[in-house]
């Protein structure tokens, strides 16, 4: 009878419990890039992000051109003035990958400030 009855208890009281649970998916990358607020700050973004472009752009093509110009001379340039332009050239290309660093910092940063922004903003209007 004991046997019967400790069965019977794990029987009832070890299956599963049935629980009604709400899952909910929310995109967040959805909200951003559909909300006024989130395009608005995908545009601040863009501007920050095309105006470092471009000067980007135009130090590449100072250092293509001085390349293009040492290259034209190479053949008529005694050794010593073949060292300075190639030390000339190497400065400018280090010079603009510590550039092309610090905007890469810059825009970071300014990313992360958008986007503290922006969940303060979003904070905001749920409260």
């Amino acid at each position: 009878m004991k046997k019967i009855i400790l069965i019977l208890f794990f029987c009832l009281f070890t299956t599963p419990s049935i629980s009604i649970t709400n899952l909910a998916y929310l995109d967040v990358q959805y909200i951003i890039d559909n909300s006024n607020l989130g395009k608005f700050y995908k545009l601040e973004i863009s501007k920050i992000h095309d105006s470092h472009k471009s000067e980007i752009l135009s130090k590449e093509k100072k250092i293509k051109e001085k390349e293009e110009e040492f290259n034209n001379q190479k053949n008529l340039l005694n050794q010593d003035e073949i060292k300075k332009k190639l030390d000339e050239i190497n400065k400018l290309i280090k010079d603009y990958q510590i550039f092309r660093n610090d905007l890469k910092k810059k825009n970071t940063i300014e990313k992360k400030k958008i986007q503290q922004r922006n969940f303060v903003n979003i904070k905001s209007s749920f409260d």
